[in-house]
């Protein structure tokens, strides 16, 4: 094999491995970025429907502690006014995110309902036994915080850090793949344009292939696979990944397009200055 054949296939081989990283980079970058980020996370997971079902579930489970204990509804559902459940909602992420409990649940939150009911009962001059006040309180605040805290999420916390640390690692190796690559096309040719034609040929294919990957991911629904818990946690992740495979697409196209036409026009100019050449 000669001197161009083996140029020729270092710079097959070479296309190859820039399309695999560049898809690897695009997809891991988006993916790292978007699940790890607490911001990003709060918008798609704290919505409205889900501050809707918090609330319903909130006055379902009151209505039963009304009907156990006697005190009406209304002097617990004066909690989703001092607490509102949107920026409660928001704050258990928040305490997720810290490393705090997420539970929210705490001797303040059994205070405050032992508070209402106290305050309630002496409004209405009723006689009521502190224990069983404060049984009231606990129970209150436990439906509280079930319906609205974050429970059992430390390993979805893990797991998503885990999911963040891996896309660094793969945008990192693919990252040195490319400039590796770059370096191999720079020292094997002593024409550059033709170089970088064989490293722009790698970048198209790695467009098309983030792209054929994304759609590939929609087809199969990849993201329904993730198993996290809560099932809201699980939710809001599985919409990340689901938000970042549409991303990739049209970036992945938007780069193939892009270096396509840099490919295009390079070699059109190598093809008019051969012809001038043999022209003279």
């Amino acid at each position: 094999m000669g001197l161009s054949e083996t140029r020729k296939l270092l710079s097959a081989i070479n296309a190859v491995f820039t399309a695999i990283a560049l898809a690897a980079m695009i997809i891991s970058g988006t993916l790292g970025a978007l699940i790890s980020s607490e911001t990003f996370l709060e918008k798609i997971m704290i919505t409205d429907e889900l501050v809707s079902q918090c609330d319903s579930q909130l006055d379902k489970k009151f209505t039963v502690l009304e009907a156990e204990t006697g005190i009406p509804f209304r002097v617990f559902e004066q909690s989703k006014e001092d607490y509102n459940i949107e920026r409660t909602l928001k704050l258990a992420l928040q305490k997720l995110y810290g490393g705090e409990d997420p539970t929210l649940y705490n001797n303040n939150i059994v205070e405050y309902f032992e508070r209402l009911c106290t305050e309630f009962l002496d409004d209405s001059g009723l006689k009521y036994n502190k224990a069983d006040i404060k049984r009231t309180a606990e129970k209150a605040a436990v439906i509280y915080c079930d319906t609205i805290g974050f429970h059992g999420s430390d390993f979805s916390v893990n797991r998503v850090r885990a999911i963040k640390n891996t896309c660094s690692k793969i945008g990192l190796t693919a990252l040195m793949i490319l400039l590796v690559g770059m370096l191999i096309t720079a020292i094997i040719y002593s024409e550059k344009n033709k170089g970088i034609i064989y490293v722009l040929s790698g970048v198209t294919a790695g467009g098309i292939g983030t792209a054929l990957s994304g759609i590939l991911c929609f087809a199969f629904g990849v993201w329904k696979k993730i198993v996290l818990y809560p099932d809201v946690f699980a939710g809001a992740v599985g919409n990340a990944v689901k938000i970042c495979i549409g991303v990739t697409i049209p970036v992945g196209l938007v780069i193939a397009a892009a270096a396509f036409i840099i490919m295009f026009l390079m070699q059109r100019k190598i093809d008019n200055n051969s012809k001038r050449a043999i022209v003279v």
